[in-house]
């Protein structure tokens, strides 16, 4: 399930990352597929088809703030080719939760997570090489979207009630 801000510039986060910091957890590199068979994902040299399934979306408010629920199921199996007709997008998520939240992990993930996307802007440097990750993690990221990611099976209320999203909500605003 992912959560969304309704109506929240993504470009506004660039000034609240430094606060986030606290809660990062991790930061990976994906690629995203799409063809006229569907979406794929390549991560960490591993390729992916991504089946949606159960595309209910609903409206909810939380302390004054609009947020656009999704619970939508993504599954994903492997694939071993992708059809040459595609685009692909190259994508950094930053992740970002509560570390040493037991009561909210399952198999060490974290049940609640903040999660930023967004692309590295490349530079050149002086080897004429391209650099696309500078010494904070932050250089030349530009966000693009993000979401709350909840992995938990609770009803959306009992879920919305979980102190770590006030705590992103807070950050946020």
């Amino acid at each position: 399930m992912k959560i969304y801000i309704d109506n929240y510039n993504p470009s506004k986060l660039i000034q609240k990352l430094d606060k986030l910091d606290t809660y990062f957890l991790c930061k990976k590199d994906i690629v995203e597929v799409y063809c006229d068979d569907g979406m794929y994902l390549i991560d960490q040299n591993s390729c992916y088809k991504l089946n949606v399934s159960n595309e209910n979306v609903v409206n909810k408010t939380l302390n004054g703030v609009n947020l656009v629920i999704d619970e939508s199921d993504v599954k994903k199996t492997d694939a071993y080719q992708i059809p040459p007709e595609h685009i692909s997008i190259n994508i950094t998520k930053i992740y970002y939760g509560l570390p040493n939240a037991n009561n909210l992990k399952n198999q060490n993930q974290n049940l609640i997570n903040l999660v930023v996307e967004g692309i590295k802007n490349m530079k050149p440097n002086y080897d004429n090489n391209y650099n696309n990750y500078g010494e904070n993690k932050y250089e030349n990221f530009s966000p693009n979207n993000f979401y709350i990611e909840v992995f938990m099976k609770e009803n959306i209320d009992t879920i919305l009630q979980k102190e770590i999203i006030n705590v992103f909500l807070s950050l946020l605003n």
